[in-house]
């Protein structure tokens, strides 16, 4: 029923799209289009799917079996002062409960997705709300967030198309709004990569830490993508990002992911930091990025939300399940749910050899 009302404002579009036809051909395309996007795991049915899912994505049972594997194969992470991440702050009240979730094949959602998990993560931080609890008031459901503010044009070029993103600029600042105390400051911290290029390891790694410490995770939204990237055995990225190879069909191809963990590294290498990233790929949800290839990758910065502010708690349209907002703590309703993304082996969609997925197909908007 949600999938009809999500496209219940397309068949003109799509009539339009085929108006140098018979109108007798004209209604036998636009059935088949919809047809098409409605048959499961069909591409539009995958690029149709964020649109009706409740989360936008899906998500696992089993984040801290994730967690612990990444952490066996790639130990040092286990220590706050030296390697600081969300999940393993000394103070149990500011300790953030891992989520994860896996973003659906051929989704458009990469950057609302993690800033919905970004969100997650502050209020948690913030408000000392944990678990299911904190899901249930923080949750997005993103499905119905873009059904709401997307226009009807926006979502044909993206299911019928398999055309742009949500358009990321004002994700953000939509869904957080600032406490009373504060109405004339900002919504979110930005730390400038062009301004910390030329800053001392120990500079970068305290800058983040601290960041870490009281805002949560730092958002990356326009990371460049390039094959390497691609092959989900790979859990360490270093380097100049310039030196990559990258495939035709990836350029102006960009992710976005969150810093949840940083750390110096024993021989300098890495650009002397590396860092902790909640990825959002199914095989390798977390990876370790140097600080010399986030700084060459043209990245303009890394954003963290503004102390003051909480998620947006004036309207239920956003939330994950809908109940009266009065039921919510400090008039507060439900807030943001998962990041992620699927990954299909391509040969078996495209024919070529690497993993891809939609996301990767498509420029962000």
């Amino acid at each position: 029923m949600v999938a009809f009302l999500v496209l219940k404002g397309h068949v003109e579009l799509l009539e339009q799209k085929h108006s140098n036809f018979s109108e007798q051909e004209q209604k036998l395309m636009v059935a088949q289009s919809i047809a098409a996007v409605l048959q499961p795991k069909s591409i539009g049915w995958f690029l149709l799917l964020p649109f009706v899912e409740k989360g936008g994505d899906t998500t696992t049972n089993e984040p801290k079996q994730y967690l612990h594997d990444f952490q066996s194969a790639h130990p040092g992470w286990e220590n706050w002062d030296d390697a600081p991440t969300l999940f393993k702050q000394p103070d149990l009240f500011k300790r953030v409960e891992l989520f994860v979730g896996f973003q659906s094949l051929m989704s458009n959602v990469c950057y609302i997705a993690s800033a919905a998990s970004m969100i997650l993560y502050y209020m948690q931080l913030t408000t000392v709300t944990k678990g299911d609890e904190a899901i249930q008031r923080y949750g997005l459901n993103i499905g119905r967030f873009m059904r709401n503010n997307l226009t009807e044009e926006r979502i044909f070029e993206m299911v019928f198309k398999g055309q742009g993103g949500y358009p990321g600029a004002d994700i953000l600042d939509r869904l957080l709004v600032l406490c009373h105390t504060a109405p004339n400051m900002g919504k979110i911290d930005t730390l400038t990569i062009t301004g910390m290029k030329g800053a001392p390891p120990d500079w970068i790694f305290w800058s983040v830490h601290c960041k870490l410490s009281n805002r949560g995770a730092l958002l990356v939204d326009d990371f460049p993508l390039f094959d390497e990237y691609l092959d989900a055995a790979n859990t360490v990225f270093s380097g100049n990002w310039n030196d990559k190879k990258q495939s035709d069909d990836l350029k102006n191809r960009f992710r976005a992911f969150l810093i949840v963990g940083v750390k110096r590294t024993d021989d300098g290498g890495m650009g002397g930091v590396k860092f902790f990233l909640q990825d959002t790929f199914p095989e390798r949800p977390f990876i370790e990025v140097g600080w010399d290839l986030l700084k060459s990758a043209g990245i303009d910065r890394l954003q963290a939300i503004a102390p003051r502010v909480t998620f947006e708690g004036t309207s239920m349209d956003h939330a994950l399940d809908e109940v009266p907002s009065a039921t919510w703590s400090g008039g507060i309703s439900p807030g943001s749910r998962t990041t992620s993304f699927d990954l299909v082996r391509s040969d078996q969609r495209t024919g070529l050899n690497s993993l891809t997925t939609g996301e990767l197909k498509f420029p962000k908007a």
